[in-house]
């Protein structure tokens, strides 16, 4: 009996530090600590704006249409409350190269002298961010955030059109070392900003413009876990 208890030491031992070595390789992916996410790509912006002139008459009311293929990015920092689940502050940003204005004045197509192109539709949104992995063992993830929404510029008015910016996205990456892993990420933003009317004691002045925008992306990640 001595002899056969000798003799099954060895694999025993053998599979032990079999289980002990798959754990130690396992335990650099854990998802834990700063997180840092880093991501480029394209997108395809549709924006809509919509003015009201009060001035000089009865109100007209003014529409354009554009749309446009163009460049994003981000920048995520956070801090992960348990494996697979970020909180934290983030930063997106996209340039779009967006076709000729398709207007109307109440209803009717009219035209605007302006530069005449090319148009560039710049948009940025700031905030609060939530990133969760279901299995933090595995690759898959979904991300939202709600923040604060800029266009570069307003489509009639002088001013800046500032608002509402939400974002969803769901995405997979992948380890390429013991905590960054690269991955594809499709988010689809949303933005809601305006700009009140200004009104010029001389008379006159500029009216108030509501813009949406709507832009679906397909990009890379680079994610520090």
């Amino acid at each position: 009996m001595a002899i056969r208890i000798h003799q099954l030491r060895t694999p025993a031992l053998a599979l032990s530090l079999f289980f002990i070595s798959g754990q130690c390789l396992a335990e650099p992916h854990t998802r834990d600590g700063v997180y840092v996410q880093l991501a480029s790509g394209l997108g395809w912006m549709s924006y809509r704006s919509t003015a009201q002139y009060p001035f000089g008459g009865p109100p007209h009311d003014h529409t354009n249409q554009q749309s446009g293929l163009g460049a994003t990015g981000s920048l995520l920092v956070g801090f992960q409350l348990r494996p697979g689940l970020a909180l934290g502050v983030a930063g997106l940003g996209s340039a779009h190269a967006v076709s000729s204005a398709d207007r109307t004045a109440d209803c009717q197509p009219a035209t605007l002298e302006d530069s005449g192109g090319p148009y560039v539709k710049l948009l940025g949104t700031v905030g609060p961010f939530v990133d969760y992995y279901p299995s933090a063992s595995l690759g898959w993830h979904v991300q939202a955030l709600v923040g604060y929404a800029s266009l570069g510029y307003g489509d009639i008015s002088q001013g800046t059109p500032r608002g509402l910016g939400l974002m969803a996205g769901v995405g997979h990456d992948w380890w390429v070392s013991e905590r960054w892993s690269i991955g594809a990420l499709t988010r689809l933003v949303y933005a809601n900003t305006h700009v009140a009317s200004v009104t010029y004691p001389e008379g006159g002045g500029m009216p108030s413009e509501h813009d949406t925008v709507l832009l679906p992306t397909l990009e890379i990640s680079f994610t520090y876990h």
